[in-house]
């Protein structure tokens, strides 16, 4: 099965019901240990009318392999996009806004049995996420390429040390590297004073993946500070686990509006850990 539509603009699901967050207007899943493959999900809109609590969400994918999702719009949902057991799938031109999370990757669950996979070697090219209340870009278990896009003004509405532009964590055997390259961040993170808002970031990783080590890599991006309302990281690594958590940092652009000051406890980039070292290179 695939869904084409006539642009996000033009084709769009709209949400007029009650408030039920943990609904999504458009679920496509198999039961199959097998799953699913070669869908095209493009030029859908996914809407919560004006003047309703925002709350369904929109697309979500449970299942599926070379899976191809391109001009996806997605605007006032709870999440904008759900990926559950998802492999080797690409997504272009994702588009978030006012969502309370934009991207959500669902990670390998704990009761694991043989038709559950972590999701894995998918690829996200020219995405945008604005203005998520609470996240933009979420991602468990499984390797992935962010390329482009931009990722801007998320996580602000978020507890003190929960906002973010994309978090990423690590728990599941099978992964081998996190990749951004070229993306734009801008204002993203609870505001706030920092005590509070200590863990926030731009790119916040948590390394806690107990049988495997892992590269991020972090290549090309802009990380544009607002002010000290934002969060105080751009990249945050913060290890929990004893295997190989290697940052490769390459050719980024640190700048700042607004009278935005680094300093010894408002890092550009962070690393903490409570089991072992992070390896810097």
């Amino acid at each position: 099965p695939g869904i084409i539509g006539n642009t996000s603009g033009n084709s769009a699901f709209v949400w007029i019901g009650v408030n039920s967050p943990s609904t999504f207007m458009l679920t496509i899943s198999s039961t199959s240990t097998v799953g699913f493959a070669y869908v095209r999900f493009e030029n859908i809109g996914f809407t919560c009318a004006a003047g309703v609590a925002q709350f369904a969400s929109g697309l979500q994918i449970k299942r599926g392999t070379w899976i191809r999702t391109s001009d996806i719009k997605t605007l006032r949902c709870n999440i904008g996009v759900q990926i559950i057991d998802t492999l080797s799938s690409t997504f272009i031109n994702i588009k978030s806004y006012l969502d309370n999370y934009g991207f959500i990757s669902v990670g390998y669950p704990a009761s694991a049995d043989a038709a559950n996979r972590s999701n894995n070697a998918n690829t996200f090219i020219g995405c945008t996420i604005a203005s998520s209340r609470l996240g933009g870009f979420s991602y468990a278990d499984g390797d992935f390429i962010y390329e482009g896009g931009s990722i801007e003004g998320c996580g602000q509405y978020g507890s003190g040390g929960s906002g973010y532009g994309a978090y990423v964590t690590s728990n599941e055997e099978g992964m081998g590297a996190i990749k951004f390259k070229g993306v734009y961040f801008e204002a993203n993170g609870t505001t706030g004073n920092l005590g509070a808002n200590a863990n926030t970031a731009d790119i916040w990783i948590d390394h806690a993946t107990v049988s495997d080590n892992i590269t991020y890599l972090v290549e090309g991006c802009t990380f544009n500070r607002m002010s000290a309302n934002y969060s105080p990281h751009c990249i945050y690594v913060n290890k929990t686990s004893n295997t190989g958590c290697n940052l490769i940092e390459i050719g980024n652009e640190y700048t700042n509006l607004a009278g935005y000051t680094p300093s010894a406890s408002r890092k550009y980039v962070r690393l903490t850990s409570t089991n072992g070292t992070p390896t810097n290179t």
